[in-house]
């Protein structure tokens, strides 16, 4: 068989209101070099059948069409691997179920990636899109930036946003980042992005060449849940650091969020896990002072009466509703 020059890898699961419009992206790109390689993780019959019609559906593409079945995780980085195991092509472009593709998105990207030696991967701007399709760009911060060359410490800080579905990368690259960590849960994404720009520069593209599509299915992004998430990527990114400015990034944003953690544990009621995150964070966080100002808030939340939670509350809602446009 001869090897495709992209490899994309669409991870589903019971999205099928979204899939037939992100399948029908990949097929409707001008650049036809490529092989789509569906992951299903335990998708109902609904699914499932319009999968297996795939072929059917595009007759002339049957050899660049795969699907894989597993049995279900909900844990995405497990499925791209699997679908990353079968991959054959030079490069690995990633798109979500319920996103779309711009028709010209791998056309120009991989020239762009092919024309900068020094960059393994390359990501592109995007546009949010509501449930139905329409854009609702106008969410986003105008002010927002599109980093490129090495963002190591534009992505600890969180100012680096790179949606999954906008990225290209060369596989030999990925596999030297080691693919996706199964056992992160969330930020799976962000957590790979760190590792490969770690490896190599990233090429820009300023041009909205993908759809990323807002609705209320998405994984949760707040919450314990998150700061966890994020506090593992850091703590992992540690080892793979390299020279004082780094480290010194990396421990601050450490401290930030184990200061955000320590509050949600506190909103959520957790004393005991409060003290725990104050326990497991000071050895890297003593010398922030946002942090002590975070553990504060945190214990006085854990420890105030409820009826003086309930009353800042009401308060604070009050304040947020003065502010609004009568």
């Amino acid at each position: 068989m001869t090897r495709p020059t992209v490899s994309v890898v669409l991870p589903t699961f019971n999205r099928l209101e979204y899939l037939p419009a992100a399948v029908d992206s990949v097929f409707a790109q001008t650049f036809r070099d490529w092989e789509l390689i569906v992951a299903d993780d335990g998708s109902g019959e609904g699914t499932r059948a319009y999968l297996r019609a795939l072929s059917e559906r595009h007759p002339g593409a049957q050899s660049q069409i795969h699907v894989i079945w597993l049995s279900h995780t909900g844990n995405p980085g497990i499925a791209r691997n699997a679908a990353l195991r079968k991959a054959r092509g030079e490069y690995v472009a990633f798109l979500d179920s319920d996103d779309l593709w711009m028709p010209t998105k791998l056309d120009v990207q991989v020239a762009a990636l092919r024309s900068a030696a020094d960059c393994g991967w390359s990501y592109t701007d995007h546009i949010r899109i509501d449930p139905a399709g329409k854009s609702i760009n106008w969410q986003r911060d105008p002010r927002r930036k599109l980093y490129e060359g090495n963002i190591v410490e534009p992505l600890i800080r969180l100012q680096a946003g790179i949606p999954t579905p906008s990225v290209l990368a060369e596989r030999a690259l990925i596999d030297r980042a080691g693919g996706f960590d199964e056992q992160q849960g969330l930020h799976e994404d962000y957590d790979l992005w760190l590792r490969l720009a770690l490896l190599s520069k990233v090429r820009t593209l300023p041009e909205p060449l993908t759809c990323v599509r807002r609705h209320g299915a998405h994984f949760s992004n707040s919450g314990v849940r998150n700061f966890e998430a994020r506090l593992r990527v850091l703590d992992k990114a540690r080892g793979r650091m390299t020279g004082s400015r780094q480290l010194s990034t990396l421990r601050s944003e450490r401290a930030r969020n184990a200061g955000g953690l320590a509050i949600a544990h506190a909103a959520a009621g957790d004393t005991r896990k409060v003290w725990v995150t104050i326990a497991h964070s000071w050895r890297f966080a003593w010398r922030s002072p946002p942090w002590y100002w975070a553990m504060c808030s945190a214990m006085a939340r854990a420890h105030a009466p409820r009826w003086l939670v309930m009353l800042i509350r009401s308060h604070r809602a009050a304040a947020r509703q003065a502010t609004l446009p009568s």
